[in-house]
């Protein structure tokens, strides 16, 4: 591959039941580390996401949103189909992380392993249900600006993330997002609530911060072993400390400060999320210039077996 090519890692929003069912179905080596993960998870928390996610009385459009699933389980398909992408010889020069996608950017870096990401995913998740009132997070169709000019927005809810020129998604309490909602609702201003039962990067978890950091004390933080962009500083970092896990789900994500510190002529992208959100944000900012470079695998459509062999074949004559 003549191009770096750089891992995408989304978190909270883009989960979904039954994602990657094709894949676990058909392909032995996304299933083999869904298992292995799923195994590991069952004998320290005592909960298989495995059969949670892929339940089949559960479909493709019903929220998945208890954080006790969601959470390992974004975490848990990220980091077997990274694994899937490695043993098929595309290996990450870059990874690139936001929110909950930080650990699975952490673990294949090797600045944790995947126990310990596992375990402190499982762990936060525990820990904000916990401590935390419910609250949401609204995804909004706009240009960036509207939040700081619309009282109906910067009053209730928070800025969580900054996704592209004409993406962000806000987050709050209940209450808050409802009323942002409602605002949306009338001024007809495209947005979608995600699958979030909390509100995640505001204040609205911080309710969690001295447990979850408590928990952190004595977790070892390699060095990347691969270059690593932060979704939360929106630039590359060579060290973390213990409470980079927890800033990366508590501050503003960054992704568009970070997927600017790449380039259309000179990286390759491939989004390992549930959704391929990233991918299509990146897309949306490097249209002017090209577009291909840009990939996904998962999709909530399916034909991710066919996707995943042809993004492999792809990248490789890159």
């Amino acid at each position: 591959m003549a191009k770096p090519v750089v891992f995408l890692f989304p978190g909270q929003g883009s989960q979904y039941y039954q994602m990657g069912i094709e894949l676990y179905e058909r392909h032995s080596g996304f299933r083999a580390w869904m298992d292995r993960m799923d195994r590991w998870l069952y004998q320290s928390a005592g909960r298989s996401v495995a059969l949670e996610l892929y339940d089949s009385v559960r479909k493709t459009g019903e929220p998945l949103d208890h954080l006790s699933y969601s959470h390992p389980a974004i975490f848990m398909v990220e980091y077997a189909l990274a694994q899937v992408m490695i043993e098929n010889g595309v290996y990450p020069d870059i990874v690139l992380g936001t929110s909950l996608g930080e650990f699975a950017s952490c673990a294949v870096a090797g600045v944790i392993d995947w126990e310990t990401a596992l375990e402190l995913v499982a762990a936060q998740a525990d820990v904000v249900q916990q401590t935390c009132e419910p609250g949401g997070m609204i995804a909004i169709v706009s240009d960036p600006a509207m939040f700081e000019q619309t009282v109906e927005l910067h009053a209730h809810t928070e800025l969580a993330a900054v996704n592209f020129h004409s993406h962000f998604v806000v987050s709050g309490t209940a209450e808050g997002i409802r009323q942002a909602k409602a605002f949306l609702t009338q001024t007809r201003t495209a947005h979608q609530v995600l699958p979030v039962r909390y509100g995640f990067h505001s204040a609205s978890i911080d309710a969690a911060e001295t447990a979850y950091k408590s928990y952190l004390k004595g977790i070892k933080f390699n060095r990347p072993q691969v270059k690593l962009i932060s979704g939360l500083y929106g630039m590359g970092i060579t060290s973390l400390s213990s409470d980079y896990v927890w800033d990366a789900v508590r501050h503003p994500i960054r992704f568009l400060e970070a997927i600017q510190r790449l380039s259309p002529s000179e990286h390759i992208c491939v989004d390992l999320g549930p959704s391929g959100t990233l991918a299509n944000f990146t897309k949306h900012l490097w249209k002017a210039l090209s577009g291909s470079g840009v990939y996904s695998v998962l999709s909530p459509f399916q034909k991710d077996l066919d996707r995943l062999e042809t993004t492999i074949r792809r990248i490789q004559q890159e």
